[in-house]
């Protein structure tokens, strides 16, 4: 279990030097996955257990140790370090685009409205609909208390955590390429059920 997860991570830090968002999407998702594992399900002496996580972040850190190295041997850790952050923070204003309005489409109930549904604002909906059907479901496993008990249940939480980071977040572009990798997560969601 350990050194597939130390692997995972150094997979991540290399996504990450590969390009920035990609990395950022895939330590988010796997992160949150391992830190819901490690403190909601006990290990054998029935204590919390945040093992899974701490040997990800070991291999996320050895994966990073030689660019981190490179990059400091030739002066440049600060530059890598402030390219990241305005990459991640000026994402959304160069490439992002708004959700189209869904009450200008209730608005104008007629066939040029739903038409213009259809082809615009409904492939912005529908995902989100996806994501909330199967968060519904998880918590309703959840509460039940029969979460863990399930390997289905881990696939689709990782499904729905990887589909939520790459749909639209702070990180994420939202132009029409970049729209479908986020609708590819709905597919997998409703292929899953």
């Amino acid at each position: 279990f350990g050194w597939k997860l130390i692997l995972a991570g150094i997979v991540t830090s290399l996504a990450f030097f590969y390009s920035t968002e990609i990395g950022v999407y895939a330590f988010i998702t796997c992160g949150v996955f391992l830190f819901l594992l490690g403190f909601t399900q006990k290990g054998v002496s029935g204590r919390k257990r945040p093992l899974p996580l701490c040997c990800y972040l070991t291999g996320v850190f050895l994966g990073a140790l030689p660019f981190v190295v490179y990059f400091g041997l030739h002066g440049a850790l600060d530059d890598l370090v402030r390219n990241s952050y305005v990459q991640l923070v000026y994402q959304i204003p160069t490439w992002g685009l708004q959700f189209p309005p869904l009450s200008s489409f209730l608005a104008q109930l007629n066939a040029e409205g739903l038409k213009s549904f259809q082809s615009e604002t409904f492939r912005w909906y529908l995902p989100v609909l996806f994501y909330l059907i199967a968060a519904t479901y998880l918590l309703h496993r959840a509460l039940q208390g029969i979460f863990w008990s399930s390997e289905s249940n881990a696939k689709l939480l990782l499904l729905l955590l990887a589909g939520i980071t790459l749909f639209r977040t702070a990180l994420g572009r939202s132009d029409s390429p970049h729209l479908v990798y986020g609708a590819t997560m709905m597919w997998f969601i409703w292929i899953f059920f």
